[in-house]
């Protein structure tokens, strides 16, 4: 497991270059959620064992005041296109407005802002008439090559309140068009999906994200929430038409924001571990790889990963 000593680790994600996997992560001092918290920048790290990781510098700080990012920025995902790294990213304004903004890299230590962030706001069928805490973070962009297109899911909520994630085209990863919500969840209990991630196999797409919520779902301690699981629903297709299978719950017990990339033709699995501590949390960690095994009927099981030479 991993987290910067004095810091705690949130919404991540994983890239592979030259040798070396790259984490990107939300980063803050432990203990300080909900209540100080400052998200400023991205925490970064290597690794050649997808284990134990060496921080670096961080990246992509948060933008002036004024700016649409100038709160914080959160919730990384990268994409290799066109000969850069595409990272994207949600940032905040002084309301907690979300929006989704994008920075580009050849190297992935060198990092530099669209200069027309955000690419990707909430439509007018989310809550962002209230003019505060507007959802709109959490982005995981996939190629669709069947339409030739990029889809970037996030995470939204409708305007009754209802959770959701939500979708975004484009061909060039800066212009990107509206599709709405992708998936609505009608359990009340839950008010956020959070962190989606969605991985193509034999012709099925898996869309993996957080549930979060509970009857008390505003407030912030552990009590407050009666879901904090990792899930997932499968589909035919990337944009809609999504079925929850027999074993929907993955993952219980404060565990969240998993990310599942693929690594020499490997399905990996990694997760945020929260801590608690007298009913309140803030701290938390990225969990060691497992290895997602897909099943002969369809289906997900998560796998004890074993580095080669471990016996």
């Amino acid at each position: 497991m991993y987290h910067h000593p004095g810091e705690y680790l949130t919404d991540f994600c994983v890239a592979e270059h030259q040798g070396l996997y790259h984490l990107f992560h939300i980063r803050g001092e432990r203990w300080t959620w909900p209540l100080g918290y400052r998200e400023l920048d991205l925490g970064h790290a290597v690794s050649a064992d997808l284990r134990t990781w060496a921080p670096l510098d961080p990246v992509v700080p948060a933008g002036e005041a004024g700016a649409w990012d100038e709160a914080g920025v959160w919730a990384p995902d990268i994409i290799w296109a066109d000969g850069l790294f595409h990272l994207f990213y949600t940032g905040s304004n002084a309301a907690n407005n979300q929006a989704i903004g994008l920075a580009t890299s050849p190297d992935l230590y060198t990092w530099t802002k669209f200069p027309h962030n955000p690419v990707v706001t909430p439509g007018p069928w989310s809550d962002r008439a209230v003019g505060r805490d507007v959802a709109g973070r959490d982005a995981m962009v996939l190629r669709d090559e069947a339409r030739a297109r990029y889809l970037l899911y996030y995470t939204a909520t409708m305007a009754d309140g209802r959770a959701c994630l939500a979708l975004a085209e484009s061909t060039d990863l800066r212009q990107w068009r509206d599709l709405g919500p992708t998936l609505i969840e009608d359990d009340r209990s839950y008010n956020r999906l959070e962190s989606p991630y969605v991985v193509a196999h034999r012709g099925r797409y898996y869309l993996f994200y957080s549930a979060k919520g509970g009857p008390n779902s505003k407030g912030f301690s552990p009590a407050d929430f009666a879901h904090f699981d990792v899930v997932y629903v499968v589909s035919d297709r990337p944009d809609g038409g999504w079925v929850k299978p027999a074993n929907h719950q993955l993952l219980a017990d404060w565990t969240c924001a998993s990310e599942h990339p693929t690594f020499d033709g490997q399905t990996y699995m990694f997760y945020v571990i929260q801590e608690e501590i007298a009913g309140r949390w803030g701290a938390s960690r990225l969990s060691d790889p497992k290895r997602i095994h897909w099943r002969s009927d369809g289906l997900v099981e998560i796998h004890e990963h074993r580095p080669p030479g471990l016996d």
